[in-house]
């Protein structure tokens, strides 16, 4: 993987992490593991907008991987456990709907200002030192898929 693209994976899953903490959920968990109306009506509903950016796309990748679908179409984590209506749920949808695109929007400046900053402090590197931060890059990757491997035998 190129330097950039880790960078930008980097900085995807850090927007992730920075929602869920403003949302007060946590998304491996947000989904509801009942079946029932609201999961089923979710089967047609559950296209994630697509955008041109390689993280949008990998986002609804993931998302379609853990069994979500449209993020709106979620409850809050540990809400799904509260027994709610289905006029609960969709009052619930309603609410995450109006406030899913300005959070999308906080999501790519905070992911383009990680981008930004990653950049400037490059900068003052010498070419020494930038060249010894991309071996280390590299080694660091390297570690990453072998244990990814390792982990994929353990568990296959």
């Amino acid at each position: 993987m190129r330097f950039f693209d880790r960078r930008f994976v980097a900085a995807v899953a850090s927007a992730s992490v920075v929602t869920a903490l403003l949302l007060g959920t946590d998304p491996l968990d947000a989904q509801e593991s009942g079946t029932g109306k609201a999961q089923e009506s979710r089967g047609n509903d559950s296209k994630v907008e697509k955008s041109t950016s390689e993280g949008k796309t990998s986002k609804a990748k993931k998302s379609a991987k853990s069994g979500g679908g449209d993020p709106a179409r979620r409850v809050p984590y540990l809400f799904g456990k509260l027994g709610l209506t289905d006029e609960q749920r969709e009052e619930i949808y309603k609410i995450e709907r109006k406030y899913y695109a300005e959070i999308q929007e906080l999501e790519q400046r905070v992911e383009s200002l990680r981008l930004k900053m990653m950049s400037e402090c490059e900068e003052v590197l010498t070419p020494s030192q930038k060249k010894m931060l991309d071996q280390q890059r590299k080694t660091a990757a390297e570690s990453r898929k072998t244990a990814a491997k390792a982990k994929a035998k353990s568990a296959g």
